[in-house]
């Protein structure tokens, strides 16, 4: 039998203030709800389980002792006392597992500790409950960079820019990772070609710089090791190319016209050349 019911419009004023936002008209009830007057007790409750259900989906409440231990974990963190905070975080994460809030504030203690391992795990924990919470990457990317892990931590850094590509944290500490990456690329070119000079080795310590300036150009510490090594390379290699035959030497003017942009219009005159060579024409006497 259909009856009105005063569940149905308690029910229907419910729907009407909770989730007008999801219609692109919120002004107007939804069918849905008018419909709902008419229908029977037993239909209306299973609309309201429904409802209810869809709520927790949508407006899922935390809970109150884990908020209770995470307060008590942000007041012994203000206060400095970093391990009391973790044992606190450590308890509201026991209760519910999938705030990232938790995680996240328990990987900052572990910074302040320098506890860079037990950070990187909570920091993992707060991207495992919540996968768009930004600041999980962020933690988990400190956590490497102390650990030297930088490959690791910029995997993390850019995880967190596909969430969210204008976060500033994120974005800088990428810049200034690539930048200290820069450095000891550099650095360590510095000290190969230091080793090489030692073994007497100057054509590759001059390739070697070479490769270096292409990373950072105008780099004083670059700029003072070629100042020893090119000397040292021109000398051999004007006393090398002494010693070379013709032949030798129009495969190395070959060889550096090859490296050049100019080969690619040769590439378009040659075969001219050799099609007027071959007509019997004075093309190729005048040919370079």
């Amino acid at each position: 039998m259909t009856v009105p019911c005063y569940l149905c419009d308690h029910l229907s004023l419910f729907l009407y203030c909770k989730f007008s936002f999801i219609f692109k008209s919120p002004g107007v009830l939804p069918d849905l709800l008018v419909g709902c007057l008419t229908y029977d007790t037993f239909v209306c409750l299973q609309y309201f389980l429904l409802i209810s259900l869809f709520q927790s989906l949508l407006f899922k409440m935390p809970h109150p002792k884990a908020e209770a231990f995470k307060a008590e974990g942000n007041k012994f963190f203000k206060d400095g006392q970093y391990s009391s905070a973790i044992a606190k975080y450590k308890e509201a994460t026991a209760i519910d597992s999938t705030v990232p809030a938790y995680w996240s504030n328990m990987a900052a203690c572990y910074e302040k500790l320098q506890e860079f391992d037990e950070m990187e795990e909570a920091a993992r924990g707060c991207i495992k409950a919540d996968k768009s919470f930004v600041k999980g990457y962020f933690r988990l990317a400190t956590a490497l960079k102390n650990k030297n892990d930088l490959e690791g931590c910029i995997k993390s850094l850019e995880s967190g820019l596909a969430v969210d590509s204008s976060n500033a944290d994120l974005k800088k500490m990428k810049r200034d990772l690539t930048e200290l990456q820069r450095g000891e690329t550099v650095a360590a070119y510095i000290r190969k070609c230091e080793e090489q000079m030692a073994n007497g080795d100057i054509a590759a310590a001059h390739k070697t710089l070479e490769l270096a300036s292409r990373m950072d150009a105008g780099n004083p510490d670059i700029e003072r090791m070629m100042s020893k090594v090119k000397p040292k390379y021109e000398r051999m290699e004007a006393q090398r190319k002494a010693n070379l035959s013709p032949d030798e030497m129009h495969k190395e003017r070959g060889d550096e016209v090859f490296k050049t942009p100019i080969l690619r219009e040769q590439l378009i005159i040659i075969p001219n050349v050799l099609r007027g060579c071959s007509a019997g024409g004075n093309l190729c006497r005048t040919w370079p």
